[in-house]
């Protein structure tokens, strides 16, 4: 089974709180056929040395040092230097089970296909499971892989990098970079470029991958600056994806409909909240809200309390984010 040599890319910067512990579930792997590249994009605190002490004398792991320059530019920094035929991407504060490689080089065996991809875990920092994404394993065709990318939402493979394992050769013949001009949220697009070249995939149930929610990070903000930030790039990545797959990729398209109409209403929420209805951005996604509205309050794969909250930010958007920011903030 441990034939195929597989590369690992962690980024990582200034996380010293959680460093060791990713390390070290990538240490433990029960699949040993593997190259580790610890990307120091920049970090000012002690992340460089914690990761020094746990990779020290396996020389499995290569550490690397760049200039920060951003998630992207960490994982593209490595991508000339990966060996190994599959590259998985893991979060420097998350951590994986012991068998989160393995799992998904069983999907790859299994399907015979471009892409393997597993459950995951959302927890706290303390431990506490938030709610998990586990389905049945399933070899699945493009056409399944995409139709469940984004929608239905907290039930799809998600539009991120982590909990999947993809082909080298098909990253390297293809050229396939992160674009590093989107500051968040790179991963959504990256993926629609790399299904391209898919035929087929895999589904692994096992939630073998722990995703830490932290709450100071610009993920979980909402509000000020930073969220305006966050919800205006994660509907600047659906944009690129939108123009360029509508006349190539109907199936891509509607899911990046769906996904830019849902993350538009948020930012519609956060600049009306912040008075700022004047905004380009506010009065584009607006626009966008109102013109695909009929289409998506009737899509059933969108939950419910996700198309209830875009008919209040339709007609009362500062209501709506008192709302918003209230549950959020709990």
């Amino acid at each position: 089974m441990e034939n195929k040599k597989i590369s690992i890319i962690v980024p990582v910067y200034n996380v010293e709180a959680y460093v060791e512990k990713c390390l070290c579930s990538i240490k433990n792997q029960d699949y040993k056929n593997i190259e580790v590249f610890v990307v120091n994009d920049g970090s000012t605190d002690n992340s460089e040395e914690i990761a020094k002490k746990v990779i020290e004398e396996d020389d499995r792991f290569i550490l690397l040092k760049k200039e920060n320059g951003g998630l992207s530019s960490a994982r593209n920094f490595a991508f000339d230097k990966m060996t190994g035929e599959y590259v998985a991407f893991i979060d420097s504060d998350d951590y994986i089970e012991p068998s989160y490689i393995s799992t998904l080089v069983k999907g790859i065996e299994d399907s015979d296909g471009q892409i393997s991809m597993c459950g995951y875990i959302f927890e706290t920092e303390e431990g506490e499971e938030i709610y998990r994404i586990q389905r049945e394993n399933e070899i699945l065709t493009r056409e399944d892989i995409i139709n469940r990318m984004y929608v239905p939402m907290n039930k799809s493979w998600g539009s991120f990098s982590w909990n999947k394992l993809f082909s080298v050769d098909i990253i390297n013949k293809n050229n396939l970079r992160y674009d590093e001009t989107l500051g968040i949220f790179e991963d959504i697009y990256f993926l629609y470029e790399y299904m391209k070249y898919v035929e087929k995939g895999c589904f692994q149930t096992a939630g073998n991958y722990h995703y830490l929610h932290r709450k100071t990070s610009l993920i979980n903000t909402v509000k000020g600056p930073r969220a305006i930030k966050k919800w205006t790039e994660y509907t600047v990545a659906f944009d690129k994806i939108i123009q360029d797959s509508k006349e190539k990729d109907k199936l891509y398209y509607n899911q990046a409909i769906s996904m830019k109409w849902i993350h538009g209403c948020t930012a519609i929420r956060v600049m009306a909240g912040m008075d700022l209805i004047d905004h380009p951005r506010y009065k584009e996604e607006r626009k966008f809200l109102k013109k695909n509205f009929i289409t998506q309050v009737i899509n059933k794969d969108l939950p419910v309390i996700k198309r209830v909250g875009a008919l209040l930010t339709l007609f009362m958007p500062k209501k709506a984010y008192k709302m918003w920011v209230k549950k959020n903030e709990k």
